[in-house]
């Protein structure tokens, strides 16, 4: 069963265990409501009173165990050990083993999927483009198929909150059906919580090398 990374939090209100297979709306009463319990966590504070989610899935070439994955495999614990001792990191599904490959968001074995929750979108880009992550980053062509629609949403949880496999399944839905929004968005179209647009630049985010 799915577990909590190096830091523990409660698990997402709706969620049993994170491993729900279900694809909701994606505008069903979890993320609705989670949308609102962040307007009111905003009167008054900043944005270092809520994380970022963030949600990308991939569609391996071969079966996980086949010779061809067997690099992306051997890389998996190294990653996910940079990202747990990276500034900022909060939280990362993951089962028993260490890592979330044996989660499904559906009926195709082929597809995984990376969950997790981080401090900042500044913290969040610093780890996916500025660290040693890179290097597996620029060869998951070699892995994974090329999508062919968006494979990876950004929002905003209040802090403490993690949210469950069925949620972030509704926002990758979501940032697919409508393109960038307050509800699910990118490094290149950033919202803060109240669902206002973000400048990039000002965040000392590369929208170049986003992708």
């Amino acid at each position: 069963m799915p577990r909590t990374g190096a830091r523990a939090f409660p698990k997402a209100a709706g969620t049993s265990n994170g491993t729900s297979t279900s694809v909701p709306d994606p505008c069903c009463s979890s993320v609705a409501s989670n949308r609102s319990a962040i307007r009111e966590y905003r009167a008054g504070v900043t944005l270092a009173d809520v994380h970022i989610a963030q949600v990308n899935v991939a569609r391996a070439l071969e079966p996980l165990d086949s010779p061809l994955l067997r690099d992306f495999m051997a890389a998996l614990a190294p990653v996910n050990a940079l990202a747990d001792a990276a500034p900022g990191f909060v939280w990362r599904l993951q089962t028993e083993a260490g890592d979330a490959t044996a989660v499904r968001i559906g009926a195709d074995p082929l597809v995984i999927v990376n969950l997790s929750v981080w401090a900042s979108l500044e913290a969040l880009w610093a780890f996916v483009y500025g660290s040693a992550h890179v290097g597996v980053m620029q060869r998951r062509r070699t892995w994974f198929e090329r999508p062919a629609e968006a494979h990876m949403a950004l929002w905003w949880v209040p802090g403490g909150g993690v949210p469950g496999v069925d949620e972030a399944v509704a926002r990758l839905a979501a940032i697919r059906r409508d393109g960038p929004g307050p509800a699910a968005f990118d490094f290149k179209r950033p919202f803060d919580p109240a669902g206002e647009p973000l400048d990039p630049a000002a965040l000392r985010i590369l929208p170049a090398v986003c992708g």
